[in-house]
């Protein structure tokens, strides 16, 4: 059976840039967009009738579809592609549980996800544990990341529970309630290291699909890991995780043989590029770039840069487009003050605000609200020496040094801060030093 899925492609509707940008320009690699991956589909389709579509969440927020249309046109793109199930991811809550009620109230494909609990009738409706597909004698359960309560606008009507003994509880549902369903597939928003973690403390898992990380597999430069990894789970079997980097590049594409048990024996698939040479199916984006009139506003150039501004790894190190956002807001913050007043000493910056590149050239309206896409407010704070070393020690070593959570994004600051680290000794003790400007 053929498994094709989608991860974090962040409002991407229309083809972009190796920066995530806008590409309308013809003498561009262009990458991504539904309606190239619409005819990469439609063919595997054809080729694999014993298949289905999956997305893995994170379809809000990351371009101008999302900040103009909100989740209309996403909504009316995605049941044009004809998916077979979707999953939520922590995105899919920025406009709160009302906008994200009326988003899944214009799909016409099933939501899964066993670990949230709603109150608001829109989301308790729509969203269920798993869906079973008689034809393919198959179960797809959906999952979504807890911290998505401390990272998103979720009401309080809603609540994530720890995913995997819910993943567990639903296996078990499953086999109890329909025992003639032996294939059992989890369709994930936890990231790449959660999705190994659950299928090595679940049992009855064949297949992880996987998002939220970002993560390329494969055997492409830059890859993080095999397409699939496989993990053995409670019982020592193998469980294969797949996920498909980010933005739609790439679509994945993976057959699983099973035996007759369910469980996954062998593998054939890899993730496939789309880029230029997949053709884009025309009636879907004479529609997609029909949406596109009212981005008029956004055009205005508000800037230009000699060089790259790359933003792409500024999740996991320094990165040239975070220190100049850093320097940029410690700027606009000492132009306010009166020289009377005291003045900060440096700015500071959660990288996952920072969502694309700025090519060389001129900056627009909508390059900035396609890097810097969330409503991010300013803050001014004063904190001690101790409290400051304590807050990078967490960025560094991945620890919040304060209620131990888990941190996964790297950080940015200002001209003038020095930091000296080593990430080879343990969480809490790896920043040796940090010193400020002067």
């Amino acid at each position: 059976m053929s498994f094709f899925h989608v991860n974090d492609v962040h409002a991407h509707l229309d083809q972009f840039t190796k920066f995530g940008t806008d590409c309308t320009d013809p003498a561009q690699d262009c990458y991504g967009g539904y309606a190239r991956i619409k005819t990469k589909v439609d063919e595997l389709r054809k080729l694999h009738p014993d298949s289905l579509f999956l997305n893995a969440g994170d379809e809000f927020q990351g371009t101008l579809f999302y900040s103009v249309y909100g989740g209309d046109k996403i909504a009316e793109t995605l049941n044009d592609l004809n998916f077979d199930a979707m999953t939520l991811g922590n995105h899919e809550w920025d406009g709160g549980d009302e906008a994200l009620g009326k988003f899944l109230k214009q799909l016409k494909f099933p939501i899964v996800s066993c670990n949230v609990k709603s109150t608001y009738s829109d989301l308790k409706d729509t969203i269920k544990n798993y869906q079973i597909f008689p034809a393919h004698q198959l179960a797809v359960i959906g999952v979504t990341t807890e911290t998505t309560a401390t990272t998103s606008q979720v009401g309080p009507g809603t609540k994530f529970l720890d995913p995997i003994p819910e993943v567990q509880k639903t296996i078990d549902e499953i086999r109890k309630m329909h025992p003639e369903i032996r294939r059992i597939v989890a369709l994930t928003h936890l990231g790449y290291d959660e999705d190994k973690r659950l299928a090595a403390e679940t049992e009855g898992l064949s297949l992880i699909i996987g998002g939220h990380t970002n993560t390329l597999l494969g055997d492409m430069p830059k890859a993080e890991g095999a397409y699939p990894t496989i993990q053995t789970n409670l019982k020592g079997h193998e469980v294969f995780i797949v996920t498909a980097y980010r933005w739609g590049e790439y679509l994945g594409s993976i057959e699983v043989t099973f035996d007759t048990e369910g469980k996954a024996l062998a593998y054939r698939g890899a993730p496939v590029h789309m880029d230029k040479t997949v053709e884009q199916e025309k009636t879907l984006q004479e529609k997609i770039t029909s949406w596109r009139t009212l981005f008029e506003q956004y055009t205005v150039q508000v800037g230009e840069t000699m060089t790259n501004l790359e933003g792409e790894d500024c999740w996991e190190k320094d990165c040239l487009l975070g220190q100049v956002l850093a320097d940029a807001i410690l700027d606009y913050r000492l132009k306010q003050l009166e020289e009377s007043e005291p003045r900060p000493d440096f700015s500071f910056i959660n990288s996952g605000i920072i969502r694309a590149s700025i090519s060389s050239g001129k900056i627009t309206k909508g390059d900035l609200k396609t890097c810097f896409p969330f409503e991010t407010t300013l803050v001014e704070a004063t904190f001690t020496g101790a409290e400051l070393r304590k807050i990078i020690e967490g960025c560094v070593s991945k620890v919040n040094q304060f209620n131990q959570n888990r941190v996964t994004s790297w950080f940015q600051v200002s001209d003038g801060m020095a930091i000296k680290y080593d990430q080879n000794k343990k969480a809490g003790s790896q920043v040796a030093r940090v010193a400020g400007p002067g």
